[in-house]
């Protein structure tokens, strides 16, 4: 008989008390994910809003959306940018590989053809695309 595959939850971050979206992810566990988060969170954007929910005196509830064995990154990666798509204004943090910068942190609710559209532009003007953006901005 064959190794189990992992089971992985995509879940999703929302506002105590509403259907307000705030974040997508993948784990094996997703009540240790969400303590994790809470006391480490990944990016500045989530630690000031869990400041919010902090102070008075609530956490981001957490709700699975997908349960899956297999291509856990596609999936996680599907409903991030769905959830862009819809409206979401999301808290996440991709790791964008394979230009000048070693890693690129872009918010996703940058649509990603419009990531990439300007990650040409800055390649035609010789620069990185970070470099690109504080001139393009006039930073």
């Amino acid at each position: 008989m064959g190794k189990k595959k992992k089971i992985y939850f995509i879940y999703g971050l929302y506002e105590p008390d509403s259907d307000i979206l705030r974040y997508v992810g993948k784990t094996t566990n997703p009540d240790a994910r969400l303590a994790n988060h809470f006391s480490n969170p990944p990016n500045q954007d989530m630690m000031l809003w869990f400041q919010d929910l902090r102070s008075i005196g609530k956490k981001p509830e957490i709700r699975i959306i997908e349960t899956v064995r297999y291509q856990a990154n596609k999936r996680e990666q599907f409903w991030i940018r769905k959830a862009s798509e819809d409206g979401c204004e999301l808290l996440n943090y991709n790791h964008i590989k394979g230009n000048k910068d070693r890693y690129i942190l872009i918010a996703t609710k940058v649509h990603p053809v419009v990531f990439m559209e300007l990650l040409r532009d800055a390649k035609k003007n010789d620069m990185r695309l970070t470099e690109y953006l504080r001139w393009k901005i006039k930073i």
